[in-house]
């Protein structure tokens, strides 16, 4: 069942698409390809973008209805966050780049990218090769990885080596001569976001396409992948959902019990209600808590500045995907609990569950959380700023 700010946004039918599609999606690894027109045509990636008289969809609406299209379908979910975390900051840190950025936005075009080698360097790699070709100009080699969404992107923003002028971000489309965005993410989980390459082949870019990267060069004044963090967390949340939603279905639908068990049908069985309800609690808890962070986000971006607000909300995004990890693992516990055998197929691809939810828990791993949050319990630490947090 989706939310009430889904349905008001006009999604309700593509989210009740996209989850009678997941499973066979993922057995298949059929990608989302067919559905770029579709996605355009609707401005999903404009839900955020300052309306004609200034207002703006509030930042917890917003991330109800991403928990909304997770619980459909994590991957989709998940490759839009690149995007979003783009237009999020040209508007609050705009520089002469952003008006371009959210104009590709708001005519519906979305954005991906990658500022990474496969080791996770983000500095310029060995390899980048570039070619001056005029003033102002280069042809620009090299391979970015991490990218998801560029799949399905129309603009890629790619981190780039020029030689002795260090790295500079390009905005350039995914179309352009050169640009290649092979589907090898290879990791066992979310294997339908685009996760992989995006390849430079002597791709010609000129001055007109590099970006200033927001706040560069200034002292930070709020943690700057707070959002990151708090979209991540909330695709987490999204698969409790998901996973709570299949362990009720299987049960309804299942006419025979246990041989062991002590009821006709499974629903009727006490231990399996007891499960469902358990893992509906959790389900619940986890929801309600990346509510919470997203909340305090929202406080920290409504008042520009002050750092303070914006530490309340790195600690609170760092607490909820401690919190919402532990309790979407248990939920998904349960829901293996409950099967039978026989509704364990990998047809139904319940173990996609478990898959992306470890696959989006290793974006800055949670034992590096547990620490953060200790030592600014026990000592005043602040978290580091410029990274994960």
């Amino acid at each position: 069942m989706t939310s009430e700010v889904t349905g008001r946004l006009g999604f309700t039918d593509l989210i009740d698409r996209l989850a009678g599609e997941a499973a066979r999606r993922d057995t298949e690894r059929l990608l989302f390809g067919d559905l770029r027109p579709e996605l355009r045509a609707r401005r999903i990636g404009a839900l955020r973008l300052p309306r004609a008289d200034g207002s703006r969809l509030a930042l917890t609406e917003f991330f109800e209805f991403i928990a909304d299209l997770a619980a459909a379908d994590s991957n989709l979910a998940h490759s839009l966050r690149n995007h979003y975390a783009a237009t999020e900051n040209a508007i609050l840190d705009p520089t002469p780049s952003s008006p371009r950025l959210l104009a590709l936005a708001a005519d519906g075009l979305l954005i991906g990218g990658a500022a990474q080698d496969r080791t996770g360097s983000s500095a310029a790699p060995p390899e980048t090769k570039f070619e001056g070709v005029g003033e102002d100009e280069y042809l620009v080699s090299c391979r970015r990885y991490y990218a998801t969404g560029s799949l399905y992107a129309d603009y890629l923003l790619v981190l780039v080596g020029l030689g002795e002028g260090g790295a500079r971000t390009v905005l350039i489309e995914s179309d352009r001569p050169g640009v290649g965005l092979p589907d090898d993410w290879d990791g066992f989980g979310q294997r339908l976001t685009g996760s992989g390459s995006i390849v430079l082949d002597r791709v010609r870019v000129t001055g007109a396409d590099f970006v200033e990267r927001p706040g560069a060069g200034q002292e930070p004044k709020r943690y700057p992948f707070t959002f990151n963090q708090v979209y991540l967390t909330t695709v987490v949340a999204g698969i409790a959902n998901r996973a709570l939603g299949d362990a009720i279905e299987l049960v309804r639908t299942r006419g025979r019990n246990y041989y062991h068990g002590t009821a006709g049908r499974p629903a009727d069985e006490p231990v399996i209600q007891a499960a469902i309800g358990v893992a509906s609690a959790k389900a619940f808890a986890a929801t309600a808590t990346i509510r919470a962070a997203a909340a305090a986000l929202e406080r920290s971006w409504n008042t520009p500045g002050d750092f303070a607000l914006s530490l309340a909300a790195t600690l609170a995004a760092a607490s909820a995907k401690i919190t919402v990890e532990s309790l979407a693992l248990d939920v998904i516990d349960a829901l293996t609990q409950v099967a039978s055998g026989s509704t364990l197929s990998t047809e139904r691809a319940l173990d996609r569950h478990w898959r992306n939810l470890k696959v989006l828990a290793s974006h800055n791993p949670t034992i590096y959380k547990h620490q953060v949050l200790g030592a600014y319990e026990l000592n005043g630490t602040h978290p580091p700023l410029g990274v994960y947090f």
